[in-house]
């Protein structure tokens, strides 16, 4: 069958190539960017049955006015004397009105600020030199009129006065930067991926030629996947973050492998002085069915994670199957395209030649296939140990570890956290369900109840309650 693929593709190979750049290029006129639908908020990876999914259902439901789907959190920090006072106070005054007043009331909910006699104890730090001002906003964290005001309101505490640092923190900010680094880093390791895609292909073949192939396979197969999955996150699938920087290093990672082989059984076929066409027919011949199995087992084990509860999994899995099955057509097509095209040009200058059976690859074979229990065990010495200590790792999914300290939404929550405590600014909301009417004395007493019991866990700084609205202090 392979055979008869390679001959399809050395026959039609101008074709073939003429189709896969009109992909690539259909892809880059007509579908969206994928950065503009991929997302990282954490509560839409979660399974619905999960008691905080659900209890975000209840709050939006019966608090839709506190409920905000996300938020932000302006924090003021003073060098010049209290945060709250004089001039600094004046700003803040001002700064409030400019949250409530310029912004759209379509996007900014509700606006909690030190100006409130009420609120000023819980919002301004004990040294009298922090403040922050709570902003609930209409949308989720990544739509664009949310991204807009955020932008809005890093532009404002940017221009405070001398003494004032400002600081946009928050559940969207924090989100918006996550997501601002994420997207660098898939530049960035693009880039490099490719960079040493090239060295080692030059290192291999010695020839500026040969590495074109795979790279112009990989780099339009790649192309293609990233449309076709930000079709689909348009079309209403979760698609993570994380999925852009996935797919770049496992379709170089595995397309480089796949023409490796294809190039290298190639170069043994043209060093044999047959035409581009029929090496390229018999190389698919040989090596097509160990690329097919081995692209097979990556996108079967990538599916599998489509079985987990967890969306960021579920989703992240079949995305890049998809990658690695579009990368496996290309490697299938476009690459003995490619090389009949080319011929014995694809090893210019030095010429094909057959690989040679001396030197330090030979005598390593000749090794491990002599004794061969020696490695394996050198191999589960070395393997065994880094198994068992991998156990112990610990997982994480905060957001903020991830994001480099000089982040602008990470140092104010780090701040924040230094002066108020994190639950300050991200508390944790519990929702009672069934009971009897909070306004009675029997409802009072039972969320007493509750507010006590909260208190007496390990780790609970402080509760604010119906029963305790200030809290403990």
């Amino acid at each position: 069958m392979f055979e008869k693929i390679g001959k399809f593709a050395a026959k039609f190979r101008y074709p073939i190539v003429a189709v896969w750049i009109g992909l690539a290029l259909a892809v880059l006129l007509f579908a969206p960017d994928l950065s503009e639908v991929v997302t990282s908020d954490q509560r839409s990876y979660l399974p619905a049955g999960e008691a905080s999914v659900i209890a975000d259902e209840i709050a939006a439901e019966y608090f839709p006015d506190q409920a905000s789907p996300s938020q932000a959190v302006l924090v003021i920090h003073s060098e010049n004397g209290p945060v709250a006072e004089g001039a600094n106070g004046a700003y803040l005054a001002d700064l409030t009105a400019w949250l409530e007043n310029e912004l759209p009331s379509d996007v900014v909910g509700q606006v909690l600020s030190p100006t409130d006699p009420n609120l000023a104890d819980r919002l301004v730090s004990e040294d009298g030199q922090v403040a922050m001002i709570f902003v609930g906003l209409l949308g989720a964290d990544e739509d664009p009129a949310v991204l807009t005001a955020l932008d809005a309101m890093r532009a404002k505490v940017a221009k405070a006065p001398a003494g004032l640092t400002g600081y946009v923190t928050g559940s969207a900010a924090i989100v918006n930067d996550y997501m601002t680094s994420a997207l660098e880093s898939a530049d960035r390791t693009t880039l490099i991926t490719i960079f040493l895609v090239i060295i080692i292909l030059l290192l291999i073949y010695r020839t500026p030629v040969a590495p074109i192939v795979p790279l112009a396979t990989i780099g339009l197969a790649l192309v293609v996947s990233r449309g076709v999955v930000a079709w689909l996150g348009q079309m209403g699938m979760v698609v993570s973050s994380v999925t852009d920087v996935f797919l770049v290093v496992l379709l170089f990672g595995a397309g480089t492998d796949y023409c490796l082989f294809l190039v290298s059984r190639f170069r043994e076929y043209t060093a044999d002085d047959l035409p581009g066409p029929e090496s390229a027919r018999r190389t698919l011949g040989r090596v097509g069915e160990t690329i097919a199995s081995s692209a097979g087992t990556v996108i079967v084990g990538m599916m599998a994670l489509s079985f987990a509860d967890m969306k960021l999994f579920a989703t992240t899995g079949p995305s890049l199957a998809l990658g690695v099955a579009i990368a496996l057509i290309a490697g299938l097509t476009l690459t003995p395209a490619l090389l009949a095209i080319l011929g014995k040009w694809a090893f210019w200058p030095g010429g094909a030649h057959h690989a040679q059976r001396g030197g330090f690859w030979g005598r390593l074979a000749r090794w491990v296939t002599a004794r061969p229990w020696v490695p394996l065990i050198l191999a589960l010495l070395v393997l065994v140990p880094l198994t068992i200590y991998g156990q112990g790792a610990t997982r994480s999914f905060d957001l903020l570890s991830d994001l480099p300290d000089e982040v602008p939404s990470k140092a104010g929550f780090n701040l924040l956290s230094e002066r108020f405590g994190a639950g300050e600014m991200q508390p944790l909301d519990v929702i009672l369900t069934d009971i009897p009417d909070p306004r009675s004395p029997e409802g009072m007493a039972h969320v007493e109840e509750v507010t006590q019991r909260l208190l007496a866990v390990e780790g609970v700084a402080d509760v604010r309650s119906l029963t305790l609205p200030a809290g403990q202090d």
